[in-house]
């Protein structure tokens, strides 16, 4: 994708995720996340445990796979896996950490401006080298990095470019919520998510939509369409796919994308420069 990024002065994006995953360490453990946490120092105070991310792994041909309908997916492990979510004093970032997984988010919910990618990205790739550092102090061997990840949330409350249930078609270029099915029926709610290819087999575009109720400060008690797009893509040297050439396409894709996907309506209320 070659288009010029699109500008919102009032965009709707209340967080933004940049990630990285790479083969877990085998002597890694839970005491090596608590040793990071440390090493972050005072302006990362505040610690709290998580159920620890699946590796994700974005395939393609013969190598795609096809999950059966109500199929589960089991892992076996040898040893508890934990992730920890370290937040900033000024509550507007947080870094996440699992033996296999480095995540970096911007919390737009602080009620602080909206950080660009250019000034998140500089954040992250630091976090990463504070890990590479971490990793080789501790003798725990180099992290083989195999994915790339960028994710960007957004929160539409009603009462901006909707108001009730029968306006979320408007919000976007193509309706996304089927008409009611007969008489006597009314839409109560819907989920919907589309997977696209970024080509040529450079990644793929996760699209989630789904209306919420917010319990962030700013927003309580709101309803909301929660509109996500999640990019992923792999790392291979062999092929000079980095991590920072795929951030860059990631971004370049969700906010492409973003654009394309919304209603021109809903463009100008979050005040987008033509």
């Amino acid at each position: 994708m070659t288009a010029a990024a699109p500008e919102f002065l009032s965009p709707p994006v209340v967080e933004t995720v940049l990630g990285l995953q790479f083969d877990p360490l085998p002597k890694f453990t839970t005491a090596h996340l608590g040793a990071f946490w440390k090493e972050l120092g005072s302006e990362w105070p505040t610690v709290v445990d998580a159920p620890p991310l699946r590796q994700e792994i974005e395939r393609f041909g013969n190598e795609q796979i096809w999950q059966e309908i109500g199929a589960m997916q089991f892992q076996l492990i040898n040893k508890p896996q934990m992730r920890i979510q370290v937040r900033h004093a000024a509550n507007d970032r947080m870094v996440q950490l699992q033996n296999g997984r480095l995540l970096f988010n911007w919390l737009g919910a602080a009620g602080g401006g909206y950080a660009r990618y250019q000034n998140i990205k500089p954040q992250f790739t630091e976090m990463v080298q504070r890990l590479t550092a971490f990793l080789a102090t501790h003798k725990l061997g180099e992290a083989k990095q195999n994915q790339w990840e960028i994710t960007y949330v957004n929160h539409l409350p009603q009462g901006t470019v909707w108001n009730t249930s029968e306006d979320w078609n408007g919000v976007f270029t193509a309706p996304v919520v089927l008409p009611p099915p007969g008489e006597g029926l009314s839409l109560d709610t819907f989920s919907a998510a589309w997977h696209y290819e970024i080509k040529p087999e450079r990644g793929r575009l996760h699209v989630e939509l789904q209306p919420a109720r917010t319990s962030s400060p700013d927003e309580s008690g709101k309803d909301i369409l929660q509109f996500r797009l999640t990019a992923r893509g792999g790392i291979d040297s062999k092929k000079g796919y980095d991590l920072i050439s795929g951030l860059g396409l990631g971004h370049q894709t969700i906010v492409t994308s973003f654009r394309q996907l919304t209603s021109q309506r809903a463009r100008a209320f979050w005040e987008e420069q033509l």
